[in-house]
């Protein structure tokens, strides 16, 4: 194995098995890194459904913290946000 990509989101999870599927002896890891080791919350900004989607930037969707307080300063004010358990 020459490296190992990590993504913890499932849709860029796809995406990014995609972007290297043409780069040898890489492997794949849908999950997340912490410190310490175990289940962590990551929110992510709903943008799937919202009323105003047409004006969500493309970075949006990619997006992701493990603080919501943090993630809330890069949004406006009315964003709404999920959150998902990763290991």
């Amino acid at each position: 194995m020459t490296g190992l990509l990590i993504e913890p989101l499932p849709s860029l999870f796809t995406l990014l098995k995609k972007n290297y599927s043409h780069v040898a002896r890489v492997k794949y890891a849908q999950c997340a890194l912490s410190y310490p080791s175990g289940k962590l919350t990551l929110y992510l900004p709903n943008v799937i459904g919202n009323q105003e989607s047409s004006r969500t930037a493309p970075w949006e969707t990619q997006l992701a913290s493990a603080s919501r307080d943090q993630l809330a300063k890069s949004l406006p004010t009315s964003a709404r946000f999920v959150s998902m358990e990763v290991e």
